[in-house]
């Protein structure tokens, strides 16, 4: 039954930071080859990821994010905040503009590996607030039927309809608890995915 499967993911938190993604081996990886290409380790992180928040007040991917990651904006900001820790200020600029083709290709990674965290973020948000909601109302429509149910049932002690009609809503029933069950697993299994995403729990334990 679905009172098996009590366990609820818990709450995301709201403004979780998005240096908590620097976790990921595959972010270290790409800033790593960043900081060889351009040797900068000891005046400079070599590579940041942009500052925003993941998440927003009621733990759902937050405007920042998508804003990030969408097309018509990523090629510029993202592209913008990336650089700006590696070339104070514009500064540095003619630095890019020199750069090895080692060099370019160690930027262009981290972007297109940061970039591709940030979208699995996003999408495991999403993900979660979509099934969040169709627990909520899967969960309101198994309790309906469990109460025409408990009607039928005894309306059927009571002599005032057939076993056919209470075997309709039990079945109605049994079906609705089935369908939540698959939810409810469907979420959990979301949750892992989006601690996937993250390179672990919320908190950042760098």
């Amino acid at each position: 039954t679905t009172e098996e499967l009590q366990a609820t993911p818990p709450h995301i938190p709201s403004g979780m930071p998005s240096e908590i993604l620097e976790r990921r081996p595959d972010i270290r990886s790409a800033e790593r080859r960043v900081a060889a290409a351009f040797e900068t380790v000891k005046e400079y992180q070599a590579a940041k990821l942009p500052r925003i928040s993941l998440t927003s007040g009621i733990g759902t991917a937050s405007n920042s994010l998508s804003g990030l990651i969408d097309p018509r904006n990523a090629a510029i900001s993202f592209g913008a905040n990336l650089l700006a820790p590696i070339f104070d200020a514009g500064s540095r600029q003619a630095d890019l503009d020199r750069a090895s083709a080692q060099q370019k290709e160690a930027y262009q990674n981290y972007r297109k590996v940061a970039l591709q965290a940030f979208h699995e973020v996003e999408n495991s948000l999403t993900s979660e607030t979509y099934l969040e909601k169709e627990e909520t109302n899967l969960k309101e429509a198994a309790d309906h039927y469990t109460a025409a149910r408990k009607v039928a049932e005894t309306r059927y002690n009571n002599g005032l309809t057939d076993l056919t009609s209470v075997l309709v809503v039990q079945r109605q029933e049994l079906q609705a608890r089935i369908t939540l069950l698959n939810v409810r697993g469907n979420r959990l299994q979301q949750r892992v995915n989006l601690h996937l995403a993250l390179g672990g729990n919320f908190e950042d334990n760098n």
